[in-house]
């Protein structure tokens, strides 16, 4: 975002969140609506589907993944090697939304329900603190 739609995204005097915070808000929400949509959707399928091969690889990759970047610095760059199997458990979701929802267990659909509610609750903040911090 910054790179492609701040007017001096190479400024070594301005810090990165302040550059970051001076891009137009419809912009970032415009921008960031389909990476959000695809995380939680694909969190979604990758908890309604399991016992297949991929399905314990990307979980060995998850827990790998957590256990490396909970000690260290957790920007947005941190995700998107996620994204490609967040993608692939994006379909089951998509095909058939309340079927494969609808046919789990209440642990599972409260499970859901928390993760997607946390991360709109993370993003919702990061949104807040990025845009008052940093005057326009």
């Amino acid at each position: 975002m910054v790179w492609s739609f701040h007017p001096n995204p190479g400024a070594r005097n301005e810090r990165f969140a302040s550059q970051y915070a001076s891009i137009s808000c419809p912009l970032v929400v415009l921008t960031n609506l389909p990476y959000t949509l695809t995380l939680t959707l694909g969190i979604t399928g990758f908890l309604c589907t399991r016992g297949d091969l991929l399905w314990y690889f990307v979980a060995g990759l998850l827990g790998s993944w957590i256990v490396l970047h909970v000690v260290s610095f957790g920007s947005s760059r941190f995700h998107f090697p996620l994204m490609p199997f967040c993608a692939v458990y994006v379909s089951p979701v998509i095909g058939n939304v309340h079927g494969i929802i609808l046919r789990q267990r209440w642990g599972i659909q409260a499970l859901i329900v928390l993760l997607v509610e946390l991360f709109c609750a993370l993003w919702i903040v990061e949104f807040a603190v990025v845009y008052s911090s940093y005057p326009r």
